[in-house]
């Protein structure tokens, strides 16, 4: 994990549109950014508390390459 200074994020996000031009979405938007610095967090209670289910780690990976392939079909 690599920590970015706030400004640096926010320079990303306002330059970010310009991949249209490439045919593709961004993947970093203004709105992104102030969700992210919002400080919105889940409350510090168990995953299973908050109607959440925690998948193994392999799994999750193995779910996300598939959704990043299906929306590569889609464009």
């Amino acid at each position: 994990m690599v920590r970015v200074p706030i400004p640096a994020v926010r320079a990303a996000a306002a330059v970010a549109p310009l991949c249209v031009l490439a045919g593709r979405e961004p993947i970093l938007t203004q709105d992104t950014v102030d969700i992210l610095v919002s400080g919105l967090h889940y409350p510090k209670r168990k995953p299973g508390a908050a109607g959440l289910c925690a998948a193994p780690m392999t799994q999750s990976i193995r779910d996300a390459g598939k959704w990043h392939m299906e929306q590569n079909k889609a464009v």
